[in-house]
Formats: structure tokens, sequence, C-alpha cells
């Protein structure tokens, strides 16, 4: 049945994650130290592409595998930590066992003496997403925005949800053919928000 079928894609997905995972930590552990970070998930590792900023973004992550990671992040001592995670949890965290905020404080706390921002996560175009509708949508994303902006002091937020939310819904051309990651466009818009706050 089709059910089985988008649990088999799923866990497919998480094996090659898990695979990516660890190579990318390898990879984070031999990083210079630096002033600013970006750390996250893919919406983080494709910004690569444009900017030759500090990054740690892994394709897939959760606010679990970060929380994993806090370490890499810890090492380098960055003044300044920029933290854009959250959108998998809804795909890879059983929903009784996801705690996205209470993960985003914890990554906060143990990132001691640095200036942490938390992101809201970026909306979707739901007619590109297929069959991920059953598990995530904007409303879901925008639930999550919610909890973020009530569980943590409006200085330490980057809220990227309202400058996406209307070019989703009509469909303009920031998003690439999946509807969840952003091209070229968007990242310039992104690399925009991003500017206020990292420091070279």
């Amino acid at each position: 049945n089709n059910r089985d079928e988008k649990m088999i894609d799923i866990n497919d997905l998480r094996i090659k994650i898990n695979r990516d995972y660890k190579s990318k930590v390898k990879r984070f552990e031999k990083m210079n130290k630096t002033k600013s970070l970006i750390a996250g998930d893919s919406m983080v590792a494709y910004f690569m592409k444009y900017s030759s900023w500090s990054l740690q973004g892994i394709p897939g992550d959760t606010t679990e595998g970060l929380l994993n990671r806090i370490n890499l992040i810890q090492k380098l001592n960055p003044k300044i930590v920029i933290i854009h995670i959250g959108f998998n949890d809804f795909i890879f965290i059983d929903e009784k066992k996801r705690s996205t905020v209470l993960n985003l404080k914890k990554i906060s706390e143990k990132l001691v003496g640095i200036k942490v921002y938390i992101c809201t996560p970026i909306p979707i175009v739901e007619s590109r997403i297929g069959d991920l509708k059953k598990i995530i949508s904007n409303e879901k994303l925008s639930i999550l925005r919610k909890q973020i902006l009530d569980n943590f002091d409006p200085v330490d937020i980057i809220d990227l949800y309202p400058n996406f939310l209307q070019k989703a819904i009509e469909n303009k051309n920031l998003y690439n053919e999946d509807g969840i990651h952003l091209n070229k466009n968007g990242y310039q818009i992104y690399k925009k928000i991003m500017e206020l706050f990292y420091e070279d």
C-alpha cells in the first residue's frame, strides 16, 4: 500500500542522510575558527553555492542531529551563530517524540558566551511538494514559527517566514522545482537578510 511505499522512501532517505551526516561532520572537524557561523540543514548546506561564509549545514538534519554535533560549533569559538533548522523534524521525528523548540532552546543554552540567533522556518510552495503534503504544510511551519516567537526573545530571532510567505503562495521564482529549497533568486533574499546578522 501507498503508506508503506512512503515509509520506505523516508527510511531510504534516512540511510543516505546518515552517510552524508558522517562525512560532513568529518569536514566540519577541520574547519578554521570563525567570527560568525550559520548552522542547520540543507537550506544552510546549499547556501554554499552563493556564499563564502562559514557554514555547517547538513541536508536532512534535524534539531536532534544539530544538538548531537554542537561541539563542532563550540570548538570554533565564534562570536555569532545563526541556527536555521527544524523543517526536517516534521519528516524524520515521530510527532510524539518531536520537541523542536525545546531542542532549539538546548542548542542556544549550550552555546555559552556566543550571540545566538534562531531562524523561523521558510514556507514552502505547497503545490509542488507532492506526497510530502501529508507530513508538512505551511500551516505546520507557521505553528512552528509562532512557537519560536513565543519562546525566544525577539532580538534573538531572524524571522524568515514572512519574508518568503507571499512569494511561496504566489509560486514566484524563488524556489527549486521541489517547492522546498531556494534557487539563486531565493538565496539572494536569504543572503540580504542574513547579512544583517552575520559579521565577516
